[in-house]
């Protein structure tokens, strides 16, 4: 399923038969909808694939295919791994027939709690495989920050430490139009002159997916990053997720080798055109994994996106 649908799944239980009931209604496949969910999630939980070995009839044994943890759960269970024979997984003995306990796979590791569904078999396989999803209530989940969404002007970054402005750019011109860009420009104008200048002393890193760092104050820099393709008017959006999923990543490496934060407004959805769902999990999923803090910026006015943690903070703080 598509990254940025479904983020409503946040907010719903993460229980077999609340994910069944969704597998219905968007007519998807239970798969697909569990898969979603854990990695849309903030609970801490982990989507086990396992399958029942063809030969063990008496005792069965079931074999993990893989494990899809959710941004919080910090353990692995790898693939291959032996799970039974008295386990709630062989009462999935058919596609639907869901299954719940609570059981100990493993010494090493505390008990799960377990809520498994049969999918479709192998082929040639008499028995289905099963999906569990497992959580564990002595089992410390990671700690990760949360977006925080407050109302100000992002060219007004708030907090201690350092702090990294966040900024898309084309890859076309390095001469900056308006919105945030505008804002930059008009409040640091040395900030456009040291872009120009990068752009044309590395004409090659000037390409979709790079990025430059630069500072404007003692504790405050700026990431520039290249992940929209062209400017002006367009029928499609100019956002390039790829190349936006890759600036991030370099994005969170200098923000941590700089414990610093990094703050936004809804970057690539203005201009560039983006879906703010789709940016906002990649966000989740780069910087906040990372452990990155990251503030949203919105103006008076503007719609509270929606998924996010708002922060309500005076203009002035």
């Amino acid at each position: 399923m598509p990254i940025g649908s479904f983020a409503e799944l946040k907010s719903v239980p993460i229980d077999v038969e609340s994910l069944m009931a969704l597998r219905a209604r968007y007519d998807v496949s239970a798969e697909a909808m569990f898969l979603r969910a854990v990695h849309v999630t903030d609970r801490s939980c982990a989507i086990v694939a396992a399958a029942r070995n063809p030969s063990d009839e008496a005792e069965p044994i079931y074999r993990v295919d893989y494990t899809v943890p959710s941004r919080t759960w910090p353990l692995l269970i790898p693939q291959g791994t032996a799970i039974g024979p008295k386990t709630v997984l062989r009462e999935s003995t058919a596609v639907g027939y869901t299954a719940k306990g609570t059981e100990r796979w493993f010494r090493r590791l505390p008990p799960f709690r377990v809520e498994c569904v049969g999918v479709p078999p192998y082929p040639g396989r008499r028995y289905p495989r099963v999906l569990s999803i497992i959580t564990a209530s002595e089992v410390e989940s990671r700690s990760l920050p949360q977006i925080e969404v407050v109302r100000g002007d992002a060219t007004n970054p708030r907090g201690d430490g350092h702090r990294v402005l966040a900024h898309v750019v084309n890859d076309k011109t390095p001469r900056w139009g308006g919105g945030f860009a505008l804002e930059i420009r008009k409040k640091w104008p040395g900030a456009q002159k040291d872009f120009e200048d990068w752009a044309a002393n590395h004409r090659r890193q000037f390409a979709l997916g790079h990025s430059h760092a630069a500072e404007l104050e003692p504790d405050l820099s700026i990431f520039h990053m290249i992940a929209q393709h062209g400017y002006g008017p367009a029928a499609k959006p100019r956002i390039r997720y790829s190349a936006l999923r890759q600036c991030l990543q370099q994005l969170a490496e200098y923000a941590k080798a700089k414990n610093a934060s990094v703050h936004m407004p809804r970057i690539g959805t203005g201009q560039a055109g983006g879906n703010w769902n789709v940016i906002e999990e990649l966000i989740e999923d780069i910087l906040l994994v990372a452990g990155v803090p990251v503030i949203v910026y919105l103006l008076p006015g503007d719609e509270v996106p929606r998924h996010s943690v708002q922060k309500e903070l005076p203009l002035s703080a």
